[in-house]
Parts: structure tokens; C-alpha cells; sequence
């Protein structure tokens, strides 16, 4: 079942994510939110710069908090991976 709604969300942004760049001008939050989302989801931090700077009717402190989770689950994955798997524990300086 959830790999239904995964398959039918990536229709749906990609049917209508020309319309919403579209009309993103007219600066509707809800449609500034969608591809913010979009972009955060695809990686494509370019994109969602050039959106944040053009298009200010969105929530950005809920942008913000996504940004930060997706940064510091990147950070963890690193610091894991630099640790020998996370075998070697973390020394005080």
C-alpha cells in the first residue's frame, strides 16, 4: 500500500510540477510549500535557494526544521561511517 501512495505522489509531481512553477509567481503559499518540498526532497538545493529568494509566502520555519533534520541525518550518517561503523566510540578532547 505504500509503495502505491510513493508511486502516485511521483505522478502527481510530475504531472504537475511544470503547472506549479508556473504559477508559482502569483507567490500562493501553497504552492511555494509544494515545490519547496519537491525540491528539498530531490536534492536540487539550487532550486530551492532560487525559490526560497523569489518567493517569501511560505512556512519557513517548517522549511527550516526539514532542512535541519535532512542536514543533521546526513551528519549522523557521516560521523557513523567515519567511526568504523560506529565502533569506535566518540573521545573527549
Amino acid at each position: 500500500m505504500y509503495s502505491f501512495f510513493v508511486g502516485f505522489r511521483l505522478v502527481i509531481c510530475f504531472l504537475f510540477k511544470p503547472y506549479m512553477i508556473a504559477v508559482q509567481s502569483n507567490n500562493i503559499a501553497v504552492v511555494n510549500e509544494a515545490l519547496n518540498e519537491i525540491y528539498v526532497e530531490e536534492e536540487d538545493y539550487e532550486r530551492l535557494r532560487e525559490s526560497i529568494d523569489m518567493h517569501n509566502n511560505f512556512d519557513q520555519i517548517g522549511l527550516a526544521q526539514k532542512v535541519n533534520e535532512i542536514a543533521w541525518n546526513t551528519t549522523g550518517d557521516i560521523f557513523f561511517l567515519t567511526t568504523r561503523n560506529g565502533k569506535k566510540k566518540f573521545q573527549d578532547a
